[in-house]
């Protein structure tokens, strides 16, 4: 019973904008939280080496098997910024990985969700 009323008083204060950006926040927090505790795996250590590789000796190569150069040049950049760490190597992978639930509201907006 309690919880039935607990259901009902937050679905008429929180609107789908106010759950969203609360959804936003947590996966925000979820996302960002000890970005840099754990090792690369092996997908990551090549983007950020040949990253690295990038900002120290001026190279890029394009391979195929490791996609096109946008995320290497951005993150080279942000290497040159914010020095070179595991935390800055996985900054613009989680912006982007964060940045994909906004793209919700729209389709809401829409009527398709």
């Amino acid at each position: 019973m309690k919880a039935a009323v607990f259901a009902a008083r937050a679905r008429e204060q929180l609107s789908f904008e106010g759950l969203f950006l609360l959804i936003l926040l947590v996966t925000i927090a979820l996302r960002f939280y000890a970005l840099d505790l754990k090792l690369f795996h092996h997908d990551e250590a090549i983007h950020a080496w040949f990253s690295y590789k990038l900002l120290t000796e001026g190279v890029y190569s394009y391979d195929p098997m490791y996609h096109g150069p946008f995320l290497y040049y951005v993150t080279a950049g942000i290497f040159s910024l914010l020095g070179d760490s595991d935390l800055v190597g996985r900054l613009i992978p989680a912006l982007l990985g964060t940045l994909i639930v906004p793209l919700l509201y729209p389709i809401y907006k829409l009527g398709y969700l």
